[in-house]
């Protein structure tokens, strides 16, 4: 369940949870962060972050010496995301005027809302997606309007290359970037089904529906760092406490897409436990597939050497029955692998990997003591 917090950097680990958790963690968190990091060498990478970052300190009540530095940056981000608007409103335009009709992705459907933007993240790109059959068609309105496809698309291999990629990234002479997809998923019916439910932005556009959102921030594929994909699923968590869970995890099922989304809200939960409900966690662990249970089950029975995944196992254990140690928690966990790998009897349970699991978490232990 740690997988992807060990990516991260213990300083990038502590800002998250201080610009979006509940107002305990939160203060625990920058607390800590301000004794590890001076605030004036804050990394220009993670100033993204400043104004979710100061939106949760002031509501948390926190009060801190660099708030007004915060709020500056915070002010500063939402005067300089209006300016962007009126610059990338020219390109939607121009999408309008052949009929192009763009769907917005990532922070730019979470920033967007009718005709205006807010100050949640520096909104100095656009995420767009158009169907694929638009793609050489919103080349052509990009080229015209003065974007530069980055790196180079001469112009006479447009439709190669979108015959050949998913997205391409455009810079403006005024330094702002627009990527652009025109396939999301190559398998599947993703592409199609997220038109289905996609919500209208205006007049400018659509953008998906929250659940939607939320797979495509999991999909491996994409460029941006982990921190960013991490940040954008804990924003639309945070601000967004109406998800449909069981909508959101039968569309990963559909997708076949549950493995990337059960990492990602395993680590937002370790991060952050009150952005995702402790049911839902407790749904995605019970939710693996049949044919994963049992070759996960015939790999700890036969390889010896298989023992980080049934300490895998043990932390999905605890999640469910409670972290505090006990002999009644111990004595439970080999029910729990009988009922998850479907075993008629407790003797097929391969009991030297328990006692390894055992031994390496609490040192000697006795199975029959």
């Amino acid at each position: 369940m740690t997988l992807k917090i060990e990516r991260l950097a213990k300083t990038d680990q502590l800002l998250l949870q201080a610009a979006f958790c509940s107002a305990d963690r939160t203060q625990k968190a920058w607390n800590t962060w301000q004794k590890g990091v001076d605030f004036d060498d804050f990394r220009s990478d993670r100033l993204y972050l400043v104004p979710q970052l100061y939106h949760n300190l002031s509501q948390s009540g926190i009060k801190t010496p660099v708030i007004q530095k915060l709020k500056g940056i915070y002010h500063y981000t939402w005067l300089k995301n209006q300016d962007n608007w009126q610059l990338f409103k020219n390109t939607l335009l121009a999408f309008s005027s052949v009929d192009i009709i763009p769907l917005f992705l990532q922070e730019t459907a979470l920033v967007l809302e009718d005709d205006r933007v807010n100050a949640a993240f520096p909104f100095n790109q656009m995420n767009l997606y158009v169907r694929s059959n638009e793609a050489e068609k919103t080349f052509t309105v990009l080229r015209n309007t003065g974007w530069i496809p980055y790196p180079t698309v001469p112009q006479h291999h447009t439709r190669s290359f979108i015959e050949a990629a998913t997205e391409q990234a455009f810079f403006s002479s005024s330094q702002l970037t627009l990527n652009l997809n025109w396939i999301l998923m190559r398998t599947g019916s993703f592409d199609e089904d997220i038109w289905t439910k996609a919500v209208q932005v205006g007049k400018w556009g659509y953008k998906p529906n929250l659940e939607h959102q939320i797979i495509y921030a999991c999909l491996p594929h994409r460029r941006s760092k982990f921190i960013y994909d991490l940040d954008l699923l804990m924003f639309m968590l945070r601000h967004n406490p109406l998800i449909q869970w069981n909508y959101l995890i039968a569309e990963a099922q559909k997708h076949r897409v549950m493995f990337f989304l059960k990492n990602a809200l395993f680590a937002i939960s370790e991060l952050c436990d009150v952005l995702v409900p402790h049911e839902v966690i407790s749904q995605l662990i019970e939710l693996e597939p049949e044919r994963t249970k049992l070759t996960e089950y015939m790999l700890v029975r036969w390889d010896h050497g298989y023992i980080k995944r049934m300490k895998s196992l043990w932390l999905d254990y605890t999640f469910i029955q409670g972290h505090e140690l006990s002999r009644e928690l111990i004595v439970g966990f080999p029910r729990f692998l009988q009922k998850r790998w479907c075993l008629d009897r407790m003797g097929d349970i391969p009991v030297f990997a328990i006692r390894k699991v055992y031994r390496d978490l609490f040192g000697r232990f006795n199975l029959q003591g």
